[in-house]
């Protein structure tokens, strides 16, 4: 394949276990892949390091997505079971 082939490939829908999954995969690769494109002078360390940094902040805002889903909201699900909500 090349570049303009994957540019032209349609949106996938996935889901959130889907894209941290891939995300942390990515990581992965980077962590090996960087120190050769350092070495070979292809990756300046300080842009590995910040490409690197924003990925596992992509990461960290998706496990938080996930957390934030499997963990009820009392107060959304009182709200939403139309049992009214008491606030003093």
């Amino acid at each position: 394949m090349t570049r303009s082939d994957f540019k032209q490939l349609p949106d996938l829908e996935c889901t959130l276990d889907e894209q941290i999954k891939e995300v942390a995969y990515e990581l992965a690769m980077r962590e090996n892949a960087y120190p050769h494109f350092i070495k070979q002078g292809r990756l300046k360390p300080q842009d590995a390091q910040r490409h690197y940094q924003v990925l596992k902040a992509v990461l960290r805002t998706l496990q938080a997505v996930k957390r934030e889903q499997e963990s009820p909201d009392p107060l959304g699900e009182a709200l939403n079971s139309g049992r009214g909500v008491y606030i003093p």
